[in-house]
């Protein structure tokens, strides 16, 4: 009986001690194999506020199991990612440096400026962290706080002498990252101290339009409401939110003056990219707005002819409605009708026959629009053709 109970005692020794070697081998920063698919207990105790086991794994570990990485991450990371002030406290106490960086460069203070953990990042500065550290792709804490809209972490590290003026490697400043962010207080304190509403930003583009482009209405407002010029306002941002739909913001930047007039290179306009993405209410704004429904592109489409490519049922009523013409020509004298047919757009098709278009008219090849239906498959549309007597030679 005592031999059994001393080669068990003996068997669980030998594997207690291999056990805490491959721990401890685990725990050191060798393997990154093993760092990358393994949940690490220090770390997780750090992202949870466990005070009392990470005490306890220092005391076990020591310095040297505390310095332990993942992906380049120290254990602050996790507490500074989840906003564990008490645990960025201890951990700095015990002897982690929090001006290390992860292997993009990253620092602590800049992962909870990015997190918006307001608390975290005041205690990071009193341990004295280096705020003007940068990732490697040039990003500040301030960037990342504006960017994430963290409004009450950017007007502390303004406090504490970050510059909104300052760009990262592309050219992006503070302001263009707080009107990207849809938060009007973060643009405010961005504003407020010292970024000018009017500065031409990245690619030649201002706050105004980054705003808009993002379809965050109430940071426009607010950026006019601080003399924000809306005449700045591309041609190309202008079609861009037609084409995409955003109705409120060209509602507001028209009623500051911006034109819906303009036309690209191609010969389209505002109204007919919304037409061919099938964005009715934009279509309905810029035809109350006195948007030409007239126009054509470079090779003669007009909008119905959009509408068709867009299978917009909707708005070719809508136009036909006000009196454009449904068997008109584009270049090669395709019809709206016969696109439809081309694309299967069947909502659209059957609108235009509905409307009265002539199902026989063909392009100048002579091919007609059930001819461009059959020839690509489209029994749905050669039917619905056919239903209303298309010619079938």
């Amino acid at each position: 009986m005592r031999k059994r109970v001393f080669f068990l005692l003996m068997t669980f020794i030998i594997v207690y001690a291999l056990f805490s070697n491959v721990v401890l081998t685990y725990l050191l920063p060798r393997s990154a194999t093993v760092e990358q698919t393994l949940e690490h207990p220090l770390f997780h105790a750090a992202g949870n506020g466990n005070l009392e086991a990470i005490n306890a794994y220092f005391k076990q570990f020591g310095e040297r199991g505390l310095s332990v990485t993942l992906h380049g991450e120290t254990a602050l990371f996790a507490a500074a990612k989840s906003g564990q002030v008490e645990v960025v406290r201890l951990l700095a106490q015990l002897g982690l440096d929090v001006n290390q960086c992860d292997s993009d460069g990253k620092s602590p203070s800049l992962v909870a400026s990015q997190n918006g953990h307001t608390a975290v990042v005041e205690e990071l500065i009193r341990l004295h962290a280096d705020l003007q550290k940068t990732a490697k792709n040039s990003l500040s804490a301030l960037m990342v706080a504006a960017h994430h809209g963290h409004a009450d972490v950017v007007s502390l590290l303004i406090k504490h002498g970050l510059k909104v003026k300052k760009k990262d490697k592309s050219g992006r400043n503070t302001l263009y990252f707080a009107a990207e962010s849809g938060s009007v207080g973060t643009v405010k304190v961005v504003l407020d101290a010292g970024a000018g509403v009017n500065t031409m930003l990245k690619d030649g583009r201002y706050a105004i339009e980054l705003a808009a482009l993002k379809g965050h209405v109430d940071v426009c407002k607010f950026l006019l409401n601080r003399g924000a010029n809306a005449s700045v306002t591309s041609r190309l941002t202008m079609h861009t939110l037609a084409q995409r739909g955003d109705a409120d913001v060209i509602k507001l930047l028209t009623s500051h003056g911006v034109s819906i007039g303009s036309k690209l290179k191609d010969g389209k306009t505002m109204l007919y990219g919304a037409a061919r993405n099938n964005r009715t209410e934009v279509v309905l704004l810029l035809l109350s707005l006195g948007g030409n429904m007239s126009s054509r592109t470079n090779d003669g489409q007009t909008l119905l002819h959009a509408a068709a490519k867009g299978n917009s049922d909707i708005i070719i009523k809508a136009l036909a409605m006000r009196g454009l013409d449904i068997n008109a020509k584009s270049r090669g004298g395709t019809t709206p009708l016969y696109l439809s047919a081309l694309r299967d757009t069947i909502a659209a098709l059957k609108m235009l026959i509905a409307l009265g278009a002539d199902v026989n008219m063909p392009n100048d090849l002579g091919q007609t629009p059930l001819y461009a239906a059959a020839m690509n498959g489209f029994t749905d549309a050669a039917q619905a053709l056919l239903q209303r007597n298309a010619n079938i030679d």
